[in-house]
């Protein structure tokens, strides 16, 4: 009887361990995951940082794209106007030239003019 009671203290014993061991491993187990959870919901966390970064970015990447296009605009008004200033002072140098030609021809007929009177008071005398 004693041998017996021996015995099977024996198993419980060793049945104990292997509770414990199992034990142990279930809460090694439970801790990881709980580490896990914690990582995630940092991890949810930094994606959510993460996500309002990229937002914020994709916004200032907007107001900047708008404002390159304002940009844009003024720079082709600028171009308009260079074009328009240079095409009017081409206008106006060539009225010049013309003035100035002008100027010539009338400096010329007025010495032919002269060179008329000059001749016409000769033959009269």
């Amino acid at each position: 009887e004693l041998v017996a009671q021996q015995e099977a203290l024996a198993a419980s014993e060793e049945h104990v361990a292997v509770l414990a061991k199992t034990l142990a491993d279930t809460q090694a187990e439970l801790k990881r995951l709980q580490e896990g959870q914690q990582e995630a919901h940092s991890t949810d966390e930094q994606l959510a940082a993460m996500a309002k970064v990229l937002a914020d970015t994709q916004s200032e990447l907007v107001a900047q794209q708008e404002a390159l296009a304002a940009s844009e605009e003024h720079v082709a008004v600028l171009a308009k106007t260079l074009a328009d200033t240079q095409a009017e002072l081409k206008r106006l140098q060539e009225g010049q030239q013309e003035a100035h030609s002008t100027d010539e021809q009338l400096a010329a007929m007025a010495k032919v003019l002269a060179d008329t009177q000059s001749e016409l008071v000769a033959q009269q005398e």
